[in-house]
């Protein structure tokens, strides 16, 4: 498996539109084999999303990271663990003992209730991605959001796989993005 981390001074980059650097990581048997960096630049979104897929990449940890951005990544069949904060070698660590999402690397004033991200609060999606608990926001993530879109789902309906289209069932509480096709593995996206 090949895992991006979006790095900056040893640490997760604040924001992935942004970040400069990646550290490449392949992984077996939960254990790194090979790790090396690679530059991003001022590359726009479209290059930056067609540079994770030339790399083979399956997975990114990052800090914040665009809805626009974030879609393409999904939608390319690339699983996204975002709002992830902290020393960059801790955070490997982590997801290799299968300790990502979790609140300890969650970013400051990140989806935390009663706390706003960006003057808004959190979305069901962004807050179950990294404490697996419903929205903070009085509806408790139950609606489908402010524009009603397939990010912002609800409880109901259908995750679907953006290479064969294969449709299963979503699971409550889980993002589609957290689960993988039962065909081809790639990360699934919700159904509109």
């Amino acid at each position: 498996m090949k895992v991006a981390f979006a790095i900056w001074d040893g640490r997760i980059s604040p924001v992935f539109d942004t970040a400069r650097e990646l550290l490449i990581t392949h992984i077996e048997n939960n254990q790194v084999v090979e790790q090396h960096h690679e530059c991003l630049g001022d590359q726009t979104s479209g290059q930056r999303v067609a540079k994770l897929n030339d790399l083979g990449l399956e997975a990114l940890i990052c800090g914040a990271i665009s809805r626009p951005m974030a879609e393409m990544l999904t939608t390319s069949g690339i699983r996204l663990l975002p709002f992830v904060a902290g020393n960059i070698e801790e955070v490997v660590s982590a997801f290799l003992n299968h300790q990502l999402p979790s609140p300890a690397f969650l970013m400051p004033g990140c989806c935390t209730t009663g706390r706003r991200r960006q003057g808004r609060r959190c979305t069901a999606e962004e807050n179950s991605m990294m404490n697996g608990r419903k929205g903070c926001g009085r509806g408790g993530g139950a609606g489908r959001g402010r524009m009603g879109g397939a990010v912002a789902g609800g409880p109901v309906g259908n995750c679907i796989c953006p290479q064969c289209k294969e449709e299963t069932a979503h699971q409550r509480g889980v993002t589609c993005s957290m689960q993988t096709c039962p065909k081809c593995g790639v990360a699934l996206v919700r159904a509109t």
